[in-house]
């Protein structure tokens, strides 16, 4: 699809471009609930200098667009319409046919962008993976059961029993 068709989709909900490779799926319930209970909790623990944004887009450069369900950016960062600098967290949850993506082109296109922090969810498996940046992303924990506390990119306590319990 050409770029100016994919812009032309206008505020169509769960839509990514990566240089011409449009990316549309509509999320499953798990997958909304999820979201949400990650919004509530990112926002009880964020600080007051940064914003949980959830569903809104990051132009990582052109043509390369993508609308995580969750970002934590600074506050003052966004513009209007979309975030054009690397978010301090962004927040995928994988979905059968997203998951490919969010492990592979997706994580290295945020480490190339400059994101700090990346959390990976996988309702199939109950399990929340963090990535931090440092060069290119490495795993700090894979959280499946109990509680755990996240120290980067600013403290934040998960407890997955919170998260997955449907």
């Amino acid at each position: 699809m050409p770029y100016g068709t994919y812009l032309a989709l206008g505020e169509t909900m769960h839509h990514e471009d990566d240089d011409g490779e449009p990316h549309l799926h509509p999320p499953s319930r798990c997958h909304v609930v999820i979201a949400r209970r990650l919004t509530r909790l990112l926002e009880d623990a964020v600080p007051a200098t940064c914003e949980v944004l959830p569903g809104f887009g990051w132009r990582m450069r052109v043509r390369s667009d993508f609308e995580p369900e969750i970002m934590v950016p600074e506050r003052g960062a966004p513009r209007p319409d979309l975030l054009r600098v690397a978010p301090l967290l962004v927040v995928d949850v994988t979905s059968p046919s997203t998951k490919g993506d969010d492990w592979g082109r997706k994580t290295a296109l945020h480490a190339e962008g400059g994101l700090l922090g990346y959390w990976i969810v996988e309702p199939d498996v109950d399990t929340l993976t963090a990535l931090h940046d440092g060069g290119s992303f490495q795993v700090v924990r894979r959280i499946d059961g109990g509680s755990v506390t996240l120290s980067a990119p600013f403290a934040v306590e998960l407890d997955t029993a919170g998260i997955f319990t449907s």
